[in-house]
């Protein structure tokens, strides 16, 4: 198997108060682990059953024992956790504004009920409550906001204990609630974590689905990872090799889709945007590839991290980038095909090797849609749309940047800001380039160099002597007999438009033609015209 999951954190496998890590039942429930059943959880997996009706019980374990608490201040984990009710009369749950199923985390190592915070995540009105079908993920960040009750004062630098709780109703019968638990995982977020879930070898996203959701309930893990056609549902982290293992990664064109923090009507996910972080860590190797040329729609602003400059390749193949945070692009991504970042936050180029030609940036979150970092670089072919809450490019070192054939549809606060407070920045327009606005916050200094306008006169009769006068700036620009046909002309710009006049003249040869004359205006976009000659009888 090419993808590996961390050690489980919990197995949750025996009878609960024979579980180690086991701390204290709420409210008294009966507790036992699954003997019989069809079910599509894991075998043995542990029970608690409430057989009062509207009664708030639950069950709360330790993490675990070494270390004793986790440190979330600075780096987060994320809990992930499977429930399955046993049988619709058996699921007796109240809605979820009345928190029939509830998520805590405690802190400290004080008494039951003294610092946590705690969350509604389901009911008989949500989809925690159709859980037959199968198991329901439900996925904590342990530095999450969106409590829907506290206690005491909740320490993340101290994080020890989990609990999930049940308020019941019985609107079927009086069976009670039957409530059986799978394994639970405790998962890093950042790069190198020894705790992050990670892709190597020949591995794909099919990987991580087979081994999560296995073959049958003796080996299925859970359900956090789920495939319906040719779309992947991913409620976690990951990273795509491990700085130490050939990698050969390929997501196959899939799309990928991770979930939102605190769906009004699903609240089993409770994030931040530091959750759902990817990364690359693949080894300084030509055979290491990572192929990206699925969707990736994310419901979290988590960083992507492709900040990697060695001899792999990050090959992106019309990849599209939808609604996720930061995205970091190293000298190791080259885009074979062009890419679209949709409503994500800034694109940062970490490298000047980094190659995203023909790739487009619309409905930009965030003050820049792409960051050049760290000097001199050269960008072509490049759409920016839709950033009207901030500037299209950022560029915070002096250095040379080479703009060809990029587009601005001028919507933002300013096209280009510049923040480097000392040295030159050199702008060089080239091509088709919209001319941009650019905003000078940094009060360093700024050389902009416009791209060449270009005439393009057809159809001139032979030995016919061209004019062209710039009248904006009272400029001969042109007086000469063209050696081929079409004349061609190249002129240098200041950025602003201007007026030319053009005569064209023939009196001599055995055939006199009158002067043609015209206006026409010179813009970015050029002068291609058409020359009608009249013999002069």
């Amino acid at each position: 198997m090419t993808f590996a999951l961390p050690t489980v954190n919990n197995a949750h496998e025996v009878v609960v108060t024979s579980n180690p890590l086991f701390d204290v039942g709420i409210n008294s429930p009966t507790t036992g682990n699954r003997t019989a059943g069809n079910l599509p959880i894991t075998l043995d997996a542990s029970q608690m059953t409430i057989t009062t009706d509207g009664q708030l019980s639950g069950i709360q374990f330790f993490f675990q024992t070494s270390p004793a608490s986790y440190d979330v201040s600075t780096s987060t984990k994320l809990l992930l956790w499977h429930n399955q009710f046993n049988a619709p009369n058996r699921i007796q749950v109240n809605d979820l504004a009345n928190g029939g199923v509830r998520m805590r985390l405690t802190s400290g190592t004080t008494a039951l009920e003294t610092d946590y915070k705690e969350w509604n995540i389901g009911g008989n009105d949500s989809p925690f409550a159709e859980c037959i079908k199968g198991q329901v993920p439900f996925v904590i960040d342990l530095n999450a906001g969106n409590a829907t009750a506290t206690a005491g004062t909740f320490d993340n630098t101290d994080v020890t204990r989990y609990a999930i709780l049940i308020n019941t109703d019985f609107v079927v019968g009086t069976s009670g609630n039957w409530n059986f638990m799978a394994s639970s995982f405790v998962l890093g977020t950042e790069k190198g974590d020894a705790d992050i879930p990670v892709f190597t070898g020949t591995s794909s996203f099919t990987d991580a689905v087979t081994l999560v959701q296995g073959t049958d309930y003796t080996n299925k893990i859970g359900n956090w990872i789920r495939q319906t056609g040719s779309v992947v549902f991913i409620d976690m982290p990951f990273q795509i090799g491990d700085n130490s293992t050939s990698t050969d990664f390929n997501d196959n064109g899939l799309t990928i889709v991770s979930p939102a923090n605190n769906d009004a009507t699903d609240p089993r996910f409770q994030l931040t945007d530091q959750a759902m972080q990817v990364h690359f860590n693949l080894l300084d190797s030509f055979t290491d590839v990572a192929t990206l040329s699925g969707n990736y729609l994310w419901g979290t602003r988590a960083k992507f991290n492709l900040n990697q400059t060695n001899n792999a390749l990050i090959s992106l193949n019309g990849t599209i980038f939808k609604g996720m945070g930061e995205i970091s692009l190293g000298g190791s991504v080259v885009a074979n095909n062009p890419v679209t970042f949709d409503n994500t936050g800034t694109v940062i180029l970490k490298s000047s090797l980094a190659y995203i030609y023909g790739s487009s940036f619309k409905n930009t979150f965030g003050a820049h849609a792409l960051q050049l970092e760290g000097g001199s670089m050269d960008i072509d072919t490049l759409r920016f749309e839709s950033y009207s809450s901030g500037h299209a490019i950022l560029i915070d070192t002096a250095g040379t940047y080479n703009l060809t054939d990029i587009f601005f549809d001028q919507s933002g606060f300013g096209d280009i800001e510049l923040t480097h407070t000392t040295g030159t920045v050199t702008i060089n327009l080239i091509g088709t380039t919209t001319i941009p606005t650019i905003t000078n916050t940094g009060g360093g200094t700024l050389v902009l160099n416009y791209p060449d306008r270009f005439i393009t006169l057809n159809n001139i009769v032979a030995d016919s002597r061209v004019y062209v006068f710039d009248t904006t700036n009272n400029v001969e620009l042109f007086n000469e007999i063209p050696a081929f046909q079409p004349f061609t002309g190249t002129i240098t710009s200041d950025g602003n438009d201007v007026e030319l006049l053009i005569r064209v003249r023939n009196a001599s040869g055995a055939i006199p033609y009158k002067n043609f004359v015209t206006t026409t205006t010179l813009t970015s976009a050029g002068v291609n015209l058409n020359i009608n000659q009249v013999e002069d009888l």
